[in-house]
């Protein structure tokens, strides 16, 4: 089967999505990266001990470990294409839109 390749306009919503993810890790990353910067003003503010603060990144650390490798195997088992049917039309058909059948 000869496929054509996107044009442009047909992969802006693959950058938006690529952009979206970095920043989400982006962000992840830093919180979790951050503990040692944030543990003094939080035990400070919730008046608790240091060890409590540390237990609470380390449960959230567990937490989105173990939520991570759930996504990926629905993901794995699905397909991106199938999980995010919901929020663009065009894949309702089950048909990427920016591909489009070789004439011929």
């Amino acid at each position: 089967m000869i496929t054509q390749p996107a044009s442009t306009a047909d992969t802006t919503g693959s950058w938006v999505v690529a952009a979206v993810d970095t920043a989400v890790i982006a962000v992840v990353l830093g919180v979790f990266g951050s503990i040692g910067v944030l543990i003094d003003p939080l035990a400070d503010a919730f008046a608790a001990p240091r060890a409590q603060v540390a237990l609470l990144f380390a449960a959230a650390l567990a937490v989105h470990s173990l939520a991570a490798r759930r996504a990926g195997r629905v993901l794995n088992r699905s397909g991106p294409g199938r999980s995010w049917r919901w929020r663009r039309p065009g894949l309702r058909s089950g048909r990427w839109p920016h591909r489009r059948p070789a004439s011929g």
